[in-house]
């Protein structure tokens, strides 16, 4: 199994034809948080390329949910999640790009966080590090990192940096940089 970041998907578009001749044994998996970027390799598999092949792995979900997707994938199953056929973009390529991106703005995706999380939060927008919140909030550092990993996923966002944004955009109650 070979697994490619959606930060690659546009190579691995571009060359799935020949990597599928060079690994001829191996199934081709797309990781991704953004399901636009999934979206379009299931829109353009539907012409019967060698895109139609390839499995999916969201990088969003509960841990033990994301294990049980990697052990059907581990086993040569093929896994498309259905959150990828329920949007506008399952409309077809004629729809509009517009219709087909995620239209809610990011500060309001902090509702999606628990107390604690938006704690974390708090202090990551602070530029503490995760010792640091650690000993605050009388957590492990470990805790942190599982808090910050739940909030990336939560946000839709790609690292820590991006979620003190959100949260700093949110609390000066506008989409752009804080006050």
């Amino acid at each position: 199994m070979i697994i490619i970041s959606e930060s690659l998907a546009e190579e691995l578009q571009n060359n799935i034809t020949v990597l599928q001749e060079k690994f001829t044994q191996a199934q081709f998996v797309l990781a991704y948080r953004n399901p636009e970027i999934a979206r379009d390799f299931i829109l353009q598999g539907q012409h019967g390329t060698a895109l139609a092949k390839i499995s999916f792995l969201p990088m969003t979900l509960e841990i033990d949910r994301w294990m049980a997707i990697l052990r059907l994938l581990v086993c040569g199953e093929k896994y498309v999640p259905y959150e990828l056929f329920d949007s506008p973009a399952s409309a077809g390529p004629d729809a509009a790009p517009e219709a087909r991106r995620n239209t809610v703005p990011p500060a309001s995706k902090l509702a999606k966080l628990t107390e604690r999380e938006l704690q974390v939060l708090s202090s990551v927008s602070e530029g503490k590090q995760n010792k640091i919140i650690a000993a605050e909030l009388a957590l492990s550092e470990h805790t942190v990192k599982l808090h910050i990993h739940n909030m990336i996923a939560k946000l839709g966002v790609n690292n820590r940096t991006e979620a003190a944004i959100c949260y700093l955009a949110d609390q000066s109650g506008a989409d752009g940089p804080p006050r």
